[in-house]
């Protein structure tokens, strides 16, 4: 007896929707400096794994949790000033990302 193939196909996890050119922002190499990182690291040993919006506040210790300007880099924020940083979970960042780009669309 022939053995079918699997008909379930597996899911890229690191992709938000359709074309990734479109769907994700793209990474500045300013995240790859060791004063973000470091910065990063600082924010996080502070104020601990939990997603600062305040509509969700989820405790996040198994996943990624995004340190995010608030005003953004495009928009004039300061880039290393950690008052210009808030941690969000996944949900919450992308959330935010997306209403971003729709807001600067218009």
């Amino acid at each position: 007896m022939k053995s079918l193939e699997p008909r379930i196909t597996t899911i890229n996890k690191r992709r938000i929707g359709g074309d990734t050119s479109r769907s994700t922002k793209p990474t500045l190499p300013f995240y790859k400096t060791q004063e973000w990182v470091q910065l990063v690291a600082r924010i996080v040993r502070t104020r601990g794994r939990r997603c600062e919006n305040p509509e969700c506040a989820r405790e996040v210790t198994l996943t990624r949790i995004f340190a995010d300007h608030i005003i953004e880099i495009k928009d004039g924020g300061a880039l290393l000033d950690e008052n210009n940083i808030e941690l969000l979970c996944g949900s919450c960042h992308v959330t935010k990302t997306l209403q971003m780009r729709k807001e600067r669309s218009r």
